[in-house]
């Protein structure tokens, strides 16, 4: 009989122990579906933002591609003026020396002085001309070569970006 009892509280403790590792067991999966609830939702949150991140920065870039394509043309736009503007002067200056040319050769029959003074005045004033031509020209190089620099560090930074 006391064997009989012992065994018959032996079980109970045996019995007890299985509940509380079954409650337990309970409590840890209950634990492990809230960890894993609260990572889907900071995943889900974290990939949200991470998406608007990628649209807001693919938009910048190119938005900043968009701004370097229309200074490029502004660039070409104002180096074809400007090459208008040489191509103007040049002509110009050719019309004014063929017509001072004409003139020399109209009046052959003057003084030799004239003609020497004149003719040294014609290439005075068309040394002046070249001279402002080369200017033009070298302005207009450099103005074109800072833009394009300027174009190619705002690229690469877009790039870099």
């Amino acid at each position: 009989r006391v064997q009989g009892e012992k065994m018959e509280e032996g079980l109970r403790s045996l019995r007890a122990a299985q509940d509380r590792q079954g409650a337990q067991m309970v409590d840890v999966k209950d634990t492990v579906h809230l960890s894993l609830k609260e990572q889907r939702e900071k995943t889900v949150s974290m990939e949200s933002r991470v998406q608007g991140d990628v649209t807001r920065n693919l938009t910048e870039e190119r938005a900043a591609r968009e701004s370097i394509v229309t200074r490029v043309r502004d660039c070409e736009e104002l180096m074809q003026q400007m090459e208008r503007k040489v191509w103007t002067k040049y002509t110009r200056l050719e019309e004014t020396t063929g017509k001072a040319v004409e003139s020399i050769k109209k009046e052959g029959n003057g003084a030799r002085s004239t003609q020497l003074a004149a003719t040294t005045d014609l290439r005075s004033e068309l040394y002046d001309q070249r001279q402002r031509l080369q200017a033009i020209e070298l302005q207009t190089d450099l103005k074109f070569s800072r833009e394009v620099n300027t174009l190619r560090m705002e690229h690469a930074k877009v790039e870099g970006a």
